[in-house]
């Protein structure tokens, strides 16, 4: 979710009377949609305020972070922006403004808007307003994500409301069936699109999409075959250089494979830390920066983790990848002391340690057993709570 990245296509196109408007809709759409003068400026008057709900939600959040050293319990309003998209979706009779409509939902998903309550007709609603082949896509590839999302809760709501049940009256094996069949409608309405849609680049963030909820129900051999599609036709695509790095089937950092070698400077020490350094303990590889929301976010579990594991032969490893000393010492003071190992990386993402465990955003975790080898990694310590992984192999000082 934290590596989707936003992609908005322009276009130089633009008309007399319309200039403003039609340079937020790419030539192709323009040809093929036809809009009127109506529809362009009432797309215009929908991005001016998804963009405001943005910066209105992005400016609410750092002052919270400043204020309580993270975002960790930050709640944002979104009824107003639920409403405002909800009238167009429904109500709006031109429909390419409908669409274009639809299409903010993954937009504000994608900024960190939770819009988990909107009810399950507004989402069956935008997810089924665009067609897999839909040349709107192309506003928006990276909303597949999102709208995978959306997809799926409404067909678990569905199949809640046709069984009769809530989700507190299922065992933990009924859980795990449903967050399969999740997974299975994420991957239909990303395959959907994948087969049919005409735009390259939409192709291919649907096979991201495939490939993400494959890894996420562990069907390596399957997201495989997936993955040389990519490998073989989608590999010139910039934006898709983090999964073709992220799901490669031979990464360096594979269940298994013995951690990466590396070699710094602990802060304000004069040892150095490396796998034989750490050898005979489990440790967690953490990447990082003080810049980073979703790092901040995450702080409050890791010392969580660090003082409920510290006796059993656990520590952590922070590497810091953008960092000066000045910011982490005033963060170590002022927010989180982060009392374990701590380095900053000097070359920051270019450093050889960072290349060495495929570091292209953070944050990024590995858990290494006593022996040195993975026994986690990105992908398995991100699909539930880090502290239950962890205590498949630590005591718990609890």
């Amino acid at each position: 979710m934290k590596r989707i990245l936003v992609l908005i296509l322009f276009s130089s196109y633009v008309t007399a009377s319309t200039q403003e408007s039609n340079e937020l809709l790419p030539l192709h759409i323009i040809q093929e949609k036809s809009p009127s003068d109506y529809a362009l400026k009432k797309i215009k008057d929908i991005d001016q305020k998804v963009k405001k709900f943005i910066n209105s939600h992005r400016s609410q959040l750092e002052k919270y972070a400043k204020l309580n050293g993270n975002s960790l319990g930050f709640q944002y309003d979104f009824s107003h922006d639920v409403s405002f998209l909800k009238k167009y979706v429904f109500s709006e009779n031109v429909l390419i403004v409908r669409q274009f409509a639809a299409l903010q939902f993954g937009k504000l998903l994608s900024n960190g808007l939770i819009l988990g309550k909107a009810d399950s007709s507004l989402k069956r609603a935008c997810t089924q307003i665009i067609k897999p082949d839909g040349v709107m896509w192309s506003l928006s590839p990276e909303s597949i994500f999102y709208f995978s999302i959306f997809y799926t809760n409404f067909a678990v709501s569905d199949y809640f409301e046709k069984n009769s049940l809530n989700y507190s009256q299922l065992n933990e094996q009924q859980k795990k069936e449903l967050e399969a069949f999740g997974i299975k409608k994420s991957i239909e309405f990303s395959k959907d699109i994948f087969e049919n849609n005409r735009d390259r680049i939409v192709r291919a963030y649907a096979l991201r999409n495939i490939l993400d909820a494959l890894y996420l129900n562990e069907q390596y051999k399957i997201a495989n075959d997936y993955y040389h599609i990519m490998l073989n036709d989608y590999s010139d695509i910039d934006e898709m250089k983090d999964a073709l790095i992220r799901f490669n089937p031979n990464t360096a950092l594979q269940i298994g494979n013995t951690v990466p070698e590396f070699n710094a400077q602990i802060i304000k020490s004069s040892e150095t830390i490396s796998p034989e350094f750490l050898k005979g303990k489990n440790y967690l590889i953490h990447f990082w920066s003080t810049t980073c929301p979703p790092c901040l976010a995450e702080m409050a579990e890791l010392h969580q983790i660090y003082e409920r594991f510290s006796g059993s032969n656990f520590t952590i490893v922070s590497f810091s990848v953008d960092d000066p000393i000045v910011a982490l010492e005033r963060f170590w003071k002022s927010k989180w002391p982060m009392p374990w190992h701590n380095v900053i990386l000097k070359n920051g993402w270019k450093d050889e340690t960072a290349k060495a465990f495929e570091v292209i955003s953070v944050p990024k975790i590995v858990f290494v057993g006593t022996d040195g080898k993975i026994l986690e990694n990105q992908d398995t310590l991100r699909t539930t709570k880090l502290a239950d992984i962890l205590g498949k192999y630590l005591n718990s000082r609890d």
